[in-house]
């Protein structure tokens, strides 16, 4: 049984879900926050990668795959911090352990291109390099 502070408890939890994922009803309509395009928009360019990854590791091996596939990647990400200085919306900013923590997280995704290349180029058990 609720007594009325746990109820009170409850409806405060319920407004901070709400508020979190911003919610507010106007009318009967409900406004989403922007982020929720966002993720959208990530979930769909990761499961595109997936897919292209699967299809690059039949036609490349996998320390030259994961080579071409940050260096597009390094590519694109210049092209959109160029966009943001000729446009003079630059934005970015950094610090010491910043870069470094960034650099490390280079050094992790490329390990992992490097493993999800030669997974995916496996066939009958064996990796196709020593085929």
């Amino acid at each position: 049984m609720f007594n009325n502070a746990r109820a009170a408890e409850y409806k405060e939890v319920s407004q901070s879900c709400r508020a979190l994922l911003g919610e507010r009803k106007k009318g009967k309509a409900r406004v989403m926050n922007s982020w929720f395009l966002y993720a959208v928009g990530a979930a769909v360019l990761y499961g595109l990668h997936q897919i292209f990854t699967k299809m690059a590791a039949e036609r490349i091996s996998d320390g030259l795959g994961g080579f071409v596939v940050e260096g597009s990647a390094a590519l694109s990400i210049l092209i959109y911090l160029g966009w943001l200085w000729l446009s003079k919306r630059w934005n970015q900013t950094s610090s010491g352990p910043g870069v470094c923590y960034s650099v490390l997280t280079g050094i992790c995704v490329g390990g992992w291109y490097d493993s999800v290349f030669s997974f995916c180029s496996r066939r009958e058990g064996r990796f196709r390099r020593y085929q």
